[in-house]
């Protein structure tokens, strides 16, 4: 079973339909061609660590992560992560046979 993420943003819910950078918190793009790390692209840290299955392979926008049922990202708690709203996007490329589930734990 496999799937490709592509990224992965948070931010605090707005009107517009593009991302702002006054409210994003994290944008995880999984483009970094090699490694353990999962850069937050957003400018605010919170860089992340790649747990289980770590497979980098070409994406529509560069690099992606391929994924299974064993892999998640680790991003060490931070005040400025305890958010009460916030939106989620998401793109991914599945397999047909792939079962996506995707949890945001919480644990500040």
């Amino acid at each position: 079973m496999v799937c490709y993420v592509l990224t992965i943003s948070f931010s605090v819910p707005s009107h517009a339909s593009k991302i702002d950078p006054g409210t994003i918190v994290g944008q995880w793009l999984f483009v970094e061609d090699k490694g353990d790390k999962a850069i937050n692209a957003s400018g605010n840290g919170h860089d992340g660590q790649i747990k289980g299955g770590n497979k980098r392979v070409k994406g529509k926008f560069g690099n992606a992560l391929e994924v299974g049922g064993d892999t998640w990202v680790l991003v060490p708690a931070d005040d400025k992560l305890k958010l009460t709203a916030y939106t989620v996007t998401i793109w991914l490329n599945t397999k047909s046979s792939c079962k996506v589930g995707v949890g945001f734990y919480q644990n500040l």
